[in-house]
């Protein structure tokens, strides 16, 4: 977190625009926050980007401290009555911006009733009693679903629901390449900016669950993406079902979900399905090629420039492997100093945390243009039901191991037996 300076500084620094905010202590980036008229459009670019990045400089208590202190300072010292009401209203529009970008707050008990109190003593002024309701409304609903138990998650069972063939055997590599971009496309629209900071800050998994719901389904697509290769009896059988997710990637590349692609690509060239060199032998030339074209594009040279290069040319809808821009822009963001001087001292360097917003905004740009496919419900849920079984775990990778070890030794043996019979054939 960084330092606010002297308690009494509300020191501010502009760009040469004069508008543009650069750097600030805490209480004077608030203090012009809730000063300004709240429908300013440099100061609602400059709230959105506030409001998205604030937990990595400071704290949602320290935050509602400072607005309820403001609010107070205004109301009972010698302030206008025009100033008495832009902070009265700024305030409110604040809090309605900070619970619309979520974050903590929205799973915090104590800091849904702390701005309820708030909200709930300015109800009755004319000017603010629309807004006031609304956030009282919202807040209502927000501390009923945070009361509210968390369902616990079931991890019995042995990590990995198998016996896919038969599910799969009727199932063409596009219906399956859609499920896969359903469930994605569900779960990339769910991310909030705020889930980005969390995760890019390392801050708490509690609040960036979104994030996490899309690393699992990715870890967990490749582990089952292995798991129904190693299923097949024979060298012959895995190399088709090796073709069949080859073709399901071809079929999400169509549909811009990149993170499917992925998953399949690291389980089809993962050292378990690797060491399977009669079945790599069987799988055809034309598949073989299309998976190192897929290698190559997720390659990580250059910051995986094929797969910028490839996303920036792609028809909508688009599904972005998040994990990846995050892991760019942590790269970038940290390059980037926490404070810088100003007359008064240290000042946070608004800059940087301006820049970081402006990169989630652009991952998460393809939010606009969401998927709609019209998935068969319940084959979408046996999809859903088998990645939810899979538990990633020390014990899962030890068994797709030693499953690959057998079917390895067992492919070995058929060939040469296979080899023999054929020379015994021609009379060798």
């Amino acid at each position: 977190m960084t330092s606010d300076g002297p308690a009494s500084s509300l020191e501010v620094l502009f760009a040469e625009d004069h508008v543009t905010v650069e750097a600030g202590s805490l209480s004077g980036l608030m203090h012009y926050l809730l000063s300004q008229r709240a429908d300013l459009p440099e100061l609602k670019a400059f709230r959105q980007s506030f409001l998205v990045t604030f937990t990595a400089f400071t704290t949602a208590e320290t935050l509602l401290d400072i607005v309820t202190r403001e609010y107070g300072d205004a109301c009972y010292h010698d302030s206008a009555i025009r100033h008495k009401v832009d902070i009265r209203y700024n305030a409110l529009v604040f809090i309605e911006e900070w619970l619309e970008n979520g974050g903590v707050v929205a799973s915090s008990l104590h800091m849904l009733s702390e701005m309820q109190n708030f909200v709930s003593f300015n109800r009755r002024p004319r000017n603010v009693g629309e807004i006031a309701r609304r956030l009282d409304s919202k807040l209502l609903e927000l501390k009923y679903i945070a009361s509210r138990p968390a369902a616990a998650l079931s991890v019995a069972g042995s990590g990995l629901r198998t016996h896919v063939r038969a599910w799969l055997s009727k199932r063409t590599p596009i219906m399956l390449a859609e499920i896969l971009t359903d469930l994605g496309s569900r779960l990339y629209i769910a991310i909030r900016p705020t889930d980005c900071v969390a995760a890019i800050e390392g801050s708490g998994s509690q609040t960036c669950l979104s994030i996490t719901g899309i690393s699992d389904m990715h870890h967990k697509l490749s582990a089952w993406v292995k798991s129904a290769v190693l299923e097949e009896s024979d060298a012959t059988g895995r190399a088709r079902r090796i073709e069949s997710f080859i073709a399901t990637a071809m079929e999400c590349r169509t549909l811009g979900n990149f993170p499917a692609i992925n998953a399949i690509v690291l389980a089809l060239t993962s050292p378990v399905i690797y060491q399977l060199q009669r079945t790599r032998e069987k799988v055809s030339k034309s598949a073989g090629q299309q998976l190192k074209g897929f290698e190559d594009l997720m390659e990580e040279a250059g910051g995986y420039l094929r797969y910028r290069s490839e996303l920036l040319g792609h028809q909508l809808p688009i599904i972005p492997i998040t994990h990846i821009h995050l892991r760019i822009i942590r790269h970038k963001y940290s390059k980037d100093p926490l404070t810088t001087k100003g007359k008064t001292g240290e000042l946070i360097n608004f800059q940087k945390y301006a820049r970081l917003h402006k990169e989630i905004r652009s991952t998460l740009r393809y939010q606009d243009s969401p998927h709609d496919l019209q998935t068969d419900a319940q084959e979408r849920r046996w999809v859903e039901s088998q990645l939810r079984e899979v538990v990633l775990n020390e014990a899962l990778q030890t068994r797709l191991e030693e499953d690959s070890r057998r079917k390895s030794i067992q492919e070995e043996a058929d060939y040469n037996r296979l080899s023999l019979d054929l020379r015994n054939l021609r009379g060798y």
